[in-house]
């Protein structure tokens, strides 16, 4: 959302908020991807799905 936000103000390439939020960026898609392979690994493991009980599927 930020990386939107700056683009849409038309932040040049060499601000400061610019490269950090792209930064940030990367490091949240290697994360997603580690997650992702140790997921099909079996390193690590959702919580199980649950699905609402009680009157009208409320919690």
């Amino acid at each position: 959302m930020r990386g939107q936000l700056l683009a849409e103000c038309r932040a040049a390439a060499d601000d400061p908020r610019v490269r950090l939020a792209a930064r940030q960026l990367g490091e949240l898609g290697r994360a997603h991807d580690d997650l992702i392979t140790d997921l099909r690994l079996g390193r690590r493991r959702l919580p199980p799905f649950q699905t609402p009980a009680g009157p009208a599927g409320m919690a």
